[in-house]
C-alpha cells in the first residue's frame, strides 16, 4: 500500500508553518482510499461490479440530505464514514504518521556556540564554534525507512478502523431494521390478546367459560402488554445505537426501510470452503495487514537503534579563536560519545518486549480469524436452514392453520375465540423468522467482517424482496372495528394495518350442513 505517500504531497516540509486544513485533506484522501480498499475486496465474490460508493461530503456540519427517503445501508455507511466521531478521533493518528516521516527525513539542526571571556591584560578572548550531528547523517537512511514503515502501519490501523465502522453499521443497521418489524408484530399480538380478553369476557358475562379460561386469558393480555413494552424499549436501544454509528442524534428526523430484506436462500453459496475462505482472509484482513506493519517496524527500529548506539552520537564542526594577544587559531573539532557504560540497553529491552508482544497479538488475531469464519459459515448455514423450516414449513402450516380456524367458525362449529388464538400463534411464530433472518444478515457480516470484505458483497445476492408482516383479512379487521379494545388497548403508533389474504373458501358442498353442530353463542345480561 502507498496511499500515505499521496497523502503527503500536500506538505511541504521546508516550510514552518503547518496548512490548517492538511488534516482535512489527508482524512478526505485516506477515506477515498480505504473505501476503495475495503470495497474493492468485494469483487472477489461480486465479479464485475463497481462497489465503489460516490464521492463523500467533506462538510462535517452540513444537515442531512437523506431525510426525504429511508437510508439504505450503502448511504448509511457513507453517512457513518464521514460522521462518526470516535473514527474522526483515529483519523487524528495520520498527523503521527505525517510527523514520523518528517522526523526521519531531517538531521538535527547545527549547533552555533560562541563565548567572549574578558582579559585584564589584553584583548578579549572570543571564540565561535558550529558543529553538527555525523551520526544523524550517517543513520539518516536507516532512519527514513523506519518512518515510512511505521507510518505505514498507522495508516492501516486507520484503514481497519474504517473496516470495522463498515461493519458495525451493517450490524446496527440489521439490527435496528428487525427491532422495527418486531415492535409491528409485538403490537399485533397485544392488540389479538386484548380482543381475546375481551371476547373471553363477554363468554364469561354469558356463562360460557370458567373463570380459569377468563383469567388464562387476563394473564395472555398482561403478558403481551409487557412484551410490547420490552420491544419498544428495545426498538429506541437499536435506534440509538444505529444513531451513535451514524454520528447524529436519534431524535433527528432519519429513518431506514420498514423491513428486512429477505435473503436469497436457494441460489446461496452452501457449505463455502473453509480453508479457501481462511486464506482468502489472510490476504485481505486490513488489520492483519496493520499487524504485519507494525512488526515489521519494530525490527526496524531494534535495527536502527543497534546502530545508533554502537557508533554513538559524533559531532563534527569548526572552531574559531581569537587569543588575548591578538593571535587567531582555527581548525575542525570533533566530540564523541563513547559508547563504553551505556549502548541503550534500557531501550533496546523495551523495544523487543513491544516486538515480542506484536508477534503474540498476530498469532493471536489469526487465530481468531480462523475461528470467527468457521463460526461464522456455520452460523450462516444454521440461519438458512431456519429460514427454508419457517418459509417451507411452519408459517405455512400456520396460515393454512388460521385458514381453517376461519372455515369452520364461518359455519359456526367454533367461536371467534379461537380464531383469535389461532392468529396469535402465527405472529408469534413470524417473530422466529424475523429473528432467523436478522441472524442470517448478522452471520453474514460476521463473515465479511472475518474475511476482510465488504459485507455489500453479501447484500447484493439479496433477493429485491422485503420481509412483509403478516397481514389481516376483511373479515377480521370488521371485527376488531366491532370489538376495540377498551382503555386504549390498541398500540398503532400510527402503522396501518395491512390487507391480508382471504382464507380459503369452505370445501363443504353447497347447502350441507347435516354434520355442524350448533355452538351456543354470549348473550347480553
Amino acid at each position: 500500500m502507498h496511499g500515505f505517500y499521496r497523502i503527503d504531497k500536500g506538505l511541504n516540509v521546508d516550510k514552518q508553518t503547518t496548512n490548517e486544513n492538511s488534516l482535512i485533506l489527508a482524512r478526505v484522501v485516506l477515506l477515498t482510499t480505504a473505501i476503495g480498499s475495503i470495497l474493492g475486496c468485494a469483487t472477489v465474490a461480486n465479479e464485475g461490479k463497481s462497489t465503489v460508493p460516490p464521492p463523500l461530503t467533506t462538510n462535517m456540519n452540513s444537515e442531512l440530505t437523506f431525510y426525504e427517503t429511508p437510508l439504505t445501508a450503502d448511504k448509511a455507511v457513507q453517512l457513518a464514514l464521514v460522521n462518526n466521531q470516535n473514527l474522526a478521533a483515529v483519523y487524528a493518528e495520520l498527523g503521527f504518521a505525517k510527523a514520523e516521516v518528517f522526523a526521519g527525513s531531517r538531521i538535527r539542526n547545527p549547533l552555533l556556540s560562541f563565548s567572549r571571556l574578558n582579559s585584564n591584560t589584553g584583548l578579549d578572548q572570543i571564540v565561535w564554534g558550529i558543529s553538527a550531528s555525523l551520526t544523524d547523517l550517517i543513520t539518516l537512511r536507516s532512519r527514513k525507512k523506519l518512518a515510512t514503515a511505521e507510518a505505514l502501519a498507522i495508516e492501516e490501523k486507520v484503514q481497519a478502523y474504517v473496516a470495522d465502522v463498515q461493519a458495525l453499521t451493517y450490524q446496527h443497521y440489521y439490527q435496528y431494521l428487525a427491532s422495527k418489524q418486531r415492535l409491528k408484530v409485538a403490537q399485533e399480538i397485544s392488540t389479538i390478546s386484548e380482543l381475546i380478553l375481551e371476547t373471553t369476557q363477554r363468554y364469561s358475562d354469558a356463562g360460557n367459560v370458567t373463570a380459569l379460561k377468563l383469567a388464562e386469558a387476563k394473564i395472555g393480555a398482561s403478558e403481551a402488554k409487557l412484551e410490547l413494552l420490552q420491544t419498544q424499549a428495545a426498538n429506541l436501544m437499536a435506534r440509538t445505537k444505529m444513531s451513535e454509528t451514524l454520528g447524529i442524534r436519534a431524535s433527528q428526523s432519519w429513518h431506514l426501510p420498514d423491513q428486512l430484506p429477505l435473503p436469497d436462500i436457494a441460489n446461496r453459496e452452501a457449505n463455502e470452503d473453509l480453508d479457501k475462505a481462511i486464506q482468502q482472509a489472510l490476504k485481505q484482513r486490513l488489520d492483519l495487514k496493520a499487524a504485519r506493519s507494525k512488526i515489521a517496524a519494530l525490527r526496524l527500529r531494534l535495527k536502527s537503534h543497534n546502530l545508533e548506539n554502537t557508533t554513538g552520537d559524533i559531532e563534527l564542526g569548526a572552531e574559531r579563536e581569537r587569543e588575548t594577544g591578538g593571535e587567531r587559531l582555527t581548525g575542525p573539532i570533533i566530540e564523541w560519545e563513547v559508547p563504553v557504560f551505556s549502548r541503550g540497553q534500557a531501550e533496546q529491552l523495551r523495544i523487543r518486549a513491544e516486538l515480542e508482544v506484536a508477534r503474540a497479538e498476530l498469532k493471536q488475531l489469526t487465530l481468531e480469524l480462523t475461528n470467527s469464519i468457521a463460526l461464522a459459515l456455520a452460523g450462516r448455514e444454521n440461519s438458512a436452514n431456519k429460514i427454508m423450516q419457517y418459509q417451507n414449513h411452519l408459517l405455512p402450516a400456520h396460515t393454512n392453520a388460521v385458514a381453517r380456524t376461519q372455515e369452520e367458525q364461518f359455519f359456526m362449529l367454533i367461536g371467534v375465540f379461537e380464531v383469535l388464538q389461532s392468529k396469535k400463534r402465527q405472529y408469534q411464530a413470524f417473530l422466529g423468522y424475523i429473528d432467523a433472518v436478522e441472524e442470517y444478515w448478522l452471520t453474514n457480516t460476521a463473515l465479511a467482517k472475518s474475511m476482510g470484505i465488504s459485507p455489500k458483497a453479501f447484500m447484493d445476492q439479496a433477493n429485491q424482496k422485503r420481509l412483509s408482516l403478516l397481514q389481516t383479512n376483511a373479515g377480521e379487521q370488521n371485527y376488531r372495528r366491532q370489538n376495540k379494545p377498551k382503555h386504549g388497548a390498541e398500540h398503532r403508533h400510527g402503522h396501518d394495518t395491512q390487507p391480508m389474504p382471504a382464507a380459503s373458501a369452505p370445501t363443504h358442498p353447497a347447502g350441507d350442513h347435516s354434520s355442524h353442530t350448533a355452538h351456543k353463542q354470549p348473550t347480553e345480561k
